[in-house]
């Protein structure tokens, strides 16, 4: 990013009482998995980004579990580590099934295969659906963006 930023991009004064535009080519709003994987991949294409993210603190409860193939394509084309993001996933050997319980701790009712996770699903694609929680594929990408200049994020902001 420019040094040339506004006073309240870097939290000395709310941007309403600034009185300075921002000078970034794109504006990112919310931190989630999405965002946080589309200013990776701008930064690596060049382009500077700023992402404002409402909460403070990233929610550890998941709204998904899995990657698709083509996710963790688009991941390894960008050049983050999918071996790495797969290790913080669910070994290949635990997800293969589908459980069906009547509770978290309970009895085992049912069982089916997981979506294609076989090695034959690699004659398709690079990359094969993995388990991972969403909050630790948040922080891995975020991870990768903590030195990256062309990336700022703000957590706390939101637009209004």
């Amino acid at each position: 990013m420019h040094s040339s930023r506004p006073d309240w991009v870097n939290g000395s004064e709310s941007a309403a009482e600034s009185k300075t535009a921002l000078d970034v080519p794109v504006l990112i709003v919310g931190g989630g998995p999405t965002r946080l994987l589309l200013a990776y991949c701008l930064s690596k294409l060049g382009v500077r980004s700023f992402l404002i993210e409402k909460y403070s603190q990233r929610l550890g409860v998941p709204k998904a579990h899995a990657l698709s193939p083509r996710s963790l394509e688009i991941c390894r084309q960008f050049g983050l580590n999918t071996k790495a993001l797969r290790n913080i996933g669910t070994k290949r050997s635990d997800a293969y099934w589908v459980n069906f319980v009547t509770n978290l701790s309970g009895e085992r009712i049912g069982v089916l295969p997981y979506e294609r996770i076989d090695p034959k699903v690699l004659d398709s694609t690079p990359e094969i659906i993995h388990n991972i929680p969403q909050p630790a594929f948040e922080e891995f990408v975020a991870d990768a963006l903590r030195k990256d200049l062309n990336v700022e994020i703000r957590k706390g902001l939101a637009l209004q």
